[in-house]
């Protein structure tokens, strides 16, 4: 596993033992969609794989989202 990968885990696993996701976040992903605070789950980044490309999605300060390949 890629170090960028390892300490991403890390925090993600710090972050979710710290966050609780509401239970209404559950409530709001329906169909097509996915609400924000289920698919970070306490953290602020997440890798997607598309096409065999690899993105990274994050939350950034300001509340916004940011994709970056």
């Amino acid at each position: 596993m890629p170090a960028f990968d390892r300490d991403t885990a890390k925090l993600d696993r710090a972050v979710a033992d710290s966050v609780r996701v509401p239970a209404a976040a559950d409530a709001t992903s329906t169909g097509d969609e996915l609400d924000s605070q289920r698919l970070f789950a306490g953290s602020r980044r997440r890798v997607i794989v598309h096409q065999g490309e690899r993105y990274c999605l994050q939350v950034t300060r300001a509340g916004k989202l940011l994709l970056t390949k």
